[in-house]
């Protein structure tokens, strides 16, 4: 696939380009369809927010990225941890909870969809975004593969860290483990590592915890 990306990236000329795009033959990509859209590294967010898709994308300094479709588990903790974020928002009045699919702008030329955010709760006189701008606390819900595990553990470390999210949380199913990220100056340092038999705390939402094991027995509700 990482060829057929290359061929069609090199392939992308202008209209009166006297060099043709490939024909597309049974089993192979709609090479035409890729001239609608901008080569990697080329892609604005007006062209993201045109693109209409049932899979999960983001914009990445200029490069679209799609994302691996949620599993039964996944949606299953997302869901289970939304509740009880959203019971902490509403005990304390602040913040109000949202979760994909919702892009959050983070910075020019990069757009995330984390799995679960809190925002600053508008007052009732605000104008209510498309999009939000920015989050309290931003959560995902690590996916199987490589590349996925280091998306979440790596680069959407750095780039919540770089728009000054205040905390991230990594809730990771496969090694049952959650680790909760806080921000301090530009980079995260690591609050806690939480595994079986522990309760996850976080240092931006007083009081808040949550029991690994709870979260690790969903895989096994009924």
């Amino acid at each position: 696939m990482a060829k057929a990306t290359e061929l069609v990236s090199n392939m992308i000329r202008d209209v009166d380009s006297d060099i043709s795009i490939p024909a597309s033959e049974r089993g192979q990509p709609a090479w035409a369809l890729a001239t609608l859209f901008p080569t990697q590294g080329a892609w604005s967010e007006d062209d993201y927010f045109r693109l209409e898709t049932e899979h999960f994308v983001e914009l990445v300094d200029g490069c679209i990225e799609v994302l691996p479709m949620p599993t039964w588990l996944h949606q299953r903790i997302v869901r289970w941890l939304s509740r009880l974020f959203e019971d902490w928002t509403s005990h304390h009045k602040r913040g109000e909870v949202l979760f994909a699919p919702l892009p959050l702008k983070l910075f020019v030329g990069t757009i995330r969809e984390p799995d679960i955010l809190i925002v600053q709760r508008l007052a009732q006189s605000s104008r209510l975004e498309k999009y939000p701008t920015s989050a309290l606390l931003v959560a995902e819900v690590v996916s199987d593969g490589k590349t996925a595990r280091h998306r979440d553990l790596i680069d959407k470390r750095r780039d919540y860290a770089k728009a000054g999210i205040a905390e991230y949380w990594i809730v990771d199913p496969i090694e049952k483990v959650i680790t909760v990220l806080a921000l301090d100056g530009h980079e995260y340092r690591e609050h806690g590592r939480f595994t079986a038999g522990q309760s996850a705390t976080s240092l931006l939402l007083t009081n808040f915890t949550i029991s690994t094991d709870d979260v690790w027995g969903l895989e096994h509700e009924a």
